[in-house]
């Protein structure tokens, strides 16, 4: 009788549970494998391995089962399993996939218009739960010689585009019904640091990086954009090239001829050798125009260089220089634009652009589940205005010329930490971050000389005509984030994000520090 019972008590628990598969997913260096799918053949159960490459099927019954186990970069590993009343536990080490293959070339053509959406986590940003659209320029059918913004953004919902010149010097997009002027409502940054005259007091872009050189352009709009600054229609990264892997030196050159007398003359050298990779590009552009006196030459250069210390810490510096002078035609009343759109009625209007870029980052990987990232960078940039700047439905007095200058100093520091943990059996992602930003603009406006040629001095700058301001700002802030996320047979089923942004983000103008020129002040 005992013998029956003791039977039965350990039967009874059996059939009700059943017996189980788990174990560890590892590499060749005894390192957990995360996110690696297991697969039951017999059930279709689908489970994924947790931080410590844990993974877990129970409640089987005892047969014979076909385990596979997927892993993105890995061979497949493939194992038959007899299971009987006792949990079977394996380690399984996946080995690299590496494979010699002859050239296979694959045409296809997008359905996306190169568009898809980020990630929602991608570097050591959380962008779960947010809209968000990313442009692949390789997809794209455009034309990226004259930088043309209704080909490029053709395919992002909501957004306005002006045209301001022939060539593409500026760009002016705007979301939500903001206006596009110099793309002034979007925090505009290039690799991820800002590149806007001054991202707090005065977001206008004057600079727009070629999209000869972009690899490919994010865009981050609502709650989400909050974490980059203080614009409504949200963040526009543009992500340029870097060196070509596996190639020491790679050159290419491309160059436009177009009607107007446009000419594009794009150059980059690329490559990695060792421990270092490099990517570097000039272009030569210019154009006389649709209209007289709207005749443009600009000049930009680049050098990004990249070097792996370790396999874990990896340093960046990025340079950049652009410079464009652009003669103005002016506006035109509607009469005259009925007339004729393509007279003009000014040829001593002018505006001059030079942005200097500088930027310097670090990566650290103190695990796999935990990255670190550095960025520091510097703006060094001047835009100058030069014309008769009356009303356009007068003819030009041809008196002594307005000029404006201003000139743009700012400086910014952000970090980053990204780090996976496993709650309840689910990965999640936390993230915090801080960032400073000084920045310093000062706007001088007074007469200049009365000739019609780029001449850009003041016939006084001692004692300006107008006015003279100083415009300081600073910007301190912490983010902390958290994304949660479960995952079942590859679908996402839950994507949480909590943020708390500025502690402390505000532009600070000192009575001290903000001044008007005195003749300025005498005369009003």
């Amino acid at each position: 009788m005992q013998r029956l019972l003791w039977i039965c008590f350990c039967w009874i628990p059996y059939t009700m549970w059943g017996v189980s598969i788990e174990g560890y997913v590892k590499n060749a260096a005894n390192q957990p494998l995360i996110d690696v799918e297991a697969y039951l053949e017999e059930t279709t159960q689908l489970v994924k391995t947790d931080l410590n490459g844990f993974f877990r099927f129970e409640g089987l019954a005892t047969g014979t089962y076909t385990l596979l186990v997927f892993a993105q970069d890995y061979n497949t590993h493939r194992q038959q399993l007899s299971l009987t009343s006792e949990t079977v536990e394996l380690t399984i080490v996946l080995e690299k996939l590496s494979r010699n293959l002859t050239t296979v070339e694959v045409s296809a053509e997008s359905t996306l218009n190169g568009v898809r959406h980020l990630r929602g986590v991608e570097g050591v940003a959380i962008y779960a739960a947010k809209k968000s659209e990313v442009i692949q320029l390789d997809q794209l059918q455009a034309n990226l010689a004259t930088n043309n913004a209704r080909e490029i953004y053709r395919s992002v919902a909501g957004l306005n585009v002006w045209e301001n010149d022939g060539g593409g010097l500026q760009l002016a997009i705007g979301a939500r019904g903001l206006d596009p002027n110099r793309t002034s409502n979007f925090n505009t940054r290039q690799n991820g640091f800002d590149i806007s005259a001054d991202a707090l007091g005065y977001p206008e872009s004057y600079y727009t990086p070629p999209a000869q050189a972009l690899q490919r352009i994010e865009i981050v709009r609502g709650a989400a954009s909050l974490q980059y600054g203080t614009q409504f229609g949200g963040l526009l990264n543009f992500k340029l090239k870097e060196g070509k892997l596996n190639d020491p030196f790679e050159f290419i050159s491309e160059n436009t001829v177009g009607a107007f007398g446009l000419f594009n003359s794009f150059n980059s050298v690329s490559g990695t050798k060792n421990k270092a990779s490099y990517y570097a590009f000039y272009q030569r552009k210019q154009g006389d125009g649709w209209r007289p006196n709207s005749g443009f030459e600009q000049n930009t250069a680049y050098m990004d260089v990249h070097y792996q210390f370790t396999p874990a810490l990896r340093m960046g510096v990025e340079l950049t220089h652009m410079n464009y002078l652009a003669q103005q035609p002016g506006g035109l009343a509607d009469f005259e634009f009925a007339q004729n759109p393509r007279q003009s009625k000014r040829e001593r209007n002018w505006f001059k652009v030079n942005w200097n870029l500088a930027a310097l980052h670090f990566d650290y990987d103190f695990s796999p589940k935990t990255h670190l990232n550095f960025r520091n960078f510097i703006l060094y940039a001047e835009r100058d205005a030069l014309g008769e700047l009356g009303p356009i439905n007068r003819p030009d007095p041809l008196r002594a010329r307005d000029l404006i200058v201003g000139q743009y100093r700012n400086f910014g520091s952000e970090g980053r930490l990204l780090h996976k943990y496993q709650l309840r059996n689910q990965i999640a992602n936390f993230l915090i971050g801080y960032r400073y930003y000084q920045g310093y603009t000062r706007n001088r406006q007074g007469d200049a000389f009365a000739n019609s040629d780029a001449d850009f001095r003041f016939l006084n700058p001692s004692n300006l005509e107008q006015s003279d301001y100083e415009f300081p700002s600073r910007n301190i802030a912490f983010s902390p984030k958290i994304c949660l996320m479960s995952e079942r047979s590859g679908r996402l089923r839950l994507a949480f994000a909590m943020s708390t942004f500025a502690l402390l983000q505000t532009a600070i103008i000192n009575s001290g520090c903000f001044r008007a020129a005195r003749s300025f002040l005498n005369a009003n």
